[in-house]
């Protein structure tokens, strides 16, 4: 467990409200662990540490703490630039967060001689197929029955750019990748692991991923939904059950796709999904609606 103070004391910036204590690092609308340090830029966050008792200690702005104060015993760090001192922080913690455990895999898995796996922190599971060309990074978890085809990356860095002492630096990721059972992920896919400790990447049982499917950190893909060829799936997007997501479909950031919902190709899906709910379109609308409108307007030029 890490105390404000010490962490104040070796980062050289911020200052100490009141003491806190964590054990993990995550933004506010995430963070699913027990004593998470998080921060706030604005008092429109506030809120969330009502519904999150997850976060024991924020790093915000003067003002905001002042309300925070009023509402919720947390611990505080004042900073004028609070996102930059919490990544600051996930970088100076990265390597000391890091556990280390030697590769583990079952003697039925299949792995090609040309795929390259980290020697550390990697367990594949029984009847595995690993082909040639695939990277398997530090933090993955890969399932009984699982297919990896020529050319996959998991547990990639993913794509969380912040600009620290006027630099714009790229995150370093040191969560985790957990892929299920009898899941397909075929060629030239990419499988981000998450930004921080203690967060996880999920692929449930029966996904299948088609080929240049790129998926984002903070994402969990739901049992049995099937991705295909081209989808980009952006970053803390939950994608539920028996799900169909078409070829070349962009799902933004933050977003959440409900059980059996149909994405078709080329959608450009912005806001939350409800289950079974059909869409269609850039920007992403009511399937059926979205058609009804290109008949509509086909009449018109024949007319």
């Amino acid at each position: 467990m890490l105390v404000l103070s010490e962490i104040i004391k070796e980062m050289q910036e911020g200052e100490l409200l009141k003491e806190g204590v964590f054990d993990f690092l995550h933004k506010a609308d995430y963070a699913t662990q027990p004593n998470t340090l998080t921060f706030m830029g604005e008092k429109k966050y506030i809120p969330i540490l009502g519904r999150n008792k997850n976060i024991s200690s924020v790093i915000c702005t003067k003002e905001v703490a002042e309300k925070i104060q009023e509402q919720y015993h947390v611990g505080l760090i004042i900073h004028n630039n609070p996102r930059e001192l919490f990544y600051k922080i996930h970088m100076h913690l990265s390597s000391n967060f890091s556990e280390e455990m030697p590769t583990c895999i079952d003697q039925s898995a299949q792995i090609s001689n040309l795929a390259i796996i980290s020697p550390k922190n990697v367990r594949i599971g029984k009847n595995t197929v690993i082909e040639e060309g695939v990277v398997i990074k530090p933090g993955v978890t890969i399932g009984d029955n699982v297919n990896i085809r020529s050319g996959v990356i998991l547990g990639a860095e993913g794509y969380e750019l912040v600009k620290i002492d006027n630099q714009t630096r790229v995150i370093p990721h040191i969560g985790e990748l957990s892929i299920g059972d009898n899941v397909d992920i075929l060629s030239n896919s990419t499988v981000c692991k998450a930004i921080f400790k203690g967060s996880c990447n999920v692929i449930e049982d029966n996904v299948f991923i088609d080929c240049i499917v790129h998926v984002a950190h903070g994402v969990r893909i739901g049992r049995g939904s099937r991705i295909a060829a081209h989808a980009v799936i952006a970053g803390n997007v939950d994608i539920g059950q028996n799900t169909w997501i078409g070829p070349g479909a962009v799902i933004s950031n933050g977003i959440t796709i409900g059980d059996e919902a149909f994405v078709a190709l080329g959608s450009v899906v912005i806001s939350n999904l409800d289950k079974g709910k059909k869409v269609s379109g850039n920007f992403a609308v009511d399937h059926d609606k979205n058609l009804l409108r290109f008949i509509e307007a086909d009449k018109g030029e024949t007319n």
